[in-house]
């Protein structure tokens, strides 16, 4: 699963990520994700304007080396909420 935690838009231009499948286990499924906004972290960075702190910015999304997009929760990054 090549897709996996990586970022994706949609034909109407919702921006997505690819998880895993809670029924089956060997396939993803897309679901609405944070925009990406450009950046290349590392788990555990320090961010500024994360959710739940500042939700009238929405969820900002950065990648680390590997394409696989990060949420900034609080002041972090890090994968999912």
């Amino acid at each position: 699963m090549n897709e996996l935690l990586k970022p994706g838009v949609s034909a109407d231009g919702t921006y997505l990520v690819c998880i895993r499948d809670t029924v089956n286990d060997d396939r993803g499924v897309w679901v609405r994700g944070p925009k990406p906004t450009g950046e290349v972290v590392q788990k555990g960075d320090p961010c500024e304007d994360g959710y739940p702190d500042n939700p009238e910015l929405g969820d900002k999304g950065a990648v680390d080396a590997e394409g696989r997009i990060m949420l900034c929760t609080g002041d972090k990054w890090g994968y999912g909420p």
